[in-house]
């Protein structure tokens, strides 16, 4: 981008706006899941996590070699195979998704983003969970 540009969007305020997470289907997101927790596989390795055993090597290899292309795995040679590992935490992918909702959903209320959370988080979280939460971010009391 060139100065020009640049300074043209910092005076009239224009925010850049986080990078889109990517469209990820079903496979592609068990992929990505089985790299998190194993790290560094090849296809053959990723095939034996895989929770059914009614898909290829070939279709692996395929779903590899897709997320590599939308840049979420890094690919090295091993003799003649390749192996793979993830290029974004599942923290990111998570965050990136947060900022989509946000932008597109939610018109950039965070108020709205929030609510929404904590409706999940009663849903979805054990109890004991929500309860302990606060102790996090109580000021400590024995500076008093």
């Amino acid at each position: 981008m060139s100065s020009a540009k640049q300074s043209l969007i910092s005076w009239l305020g224009i925010k850049p706006r986080p990078a889109r997470a990517p469209a990820l289907g079903r496979r592609e997101l068990a992929v990505l899941d089985i790299l998190w927790q194993h790290g560094e596989l090849a296809a053959q390795e990723v095939l034996m996590h895989m929770p059914t055993t009614s898909i290829g090597l070939s279709t692996v290899q395929t779903t590899l070699e897709r997320l590599c292309r939308k840049q979420l795995l890094i690919r090295c040679k091993s003799g003649r195979a390749y192996r793979y590992r993830a290029a974004i935490s599942k923290a990111d992918v998570v965050s990136k998704l947060l900022h989509d909702i946000a932008a597109e959903i939610a018109g950039g209320d965070t108020s709205v983003m929030v609510s929404g959370f904590m409706d999940y988080m009663a849903d979805a979280a054990p109890k004991s969970d929500i309860d302990n939460s606060g102790d996090a971010i109580k000021p400590d009391e024995s500076d008093d």
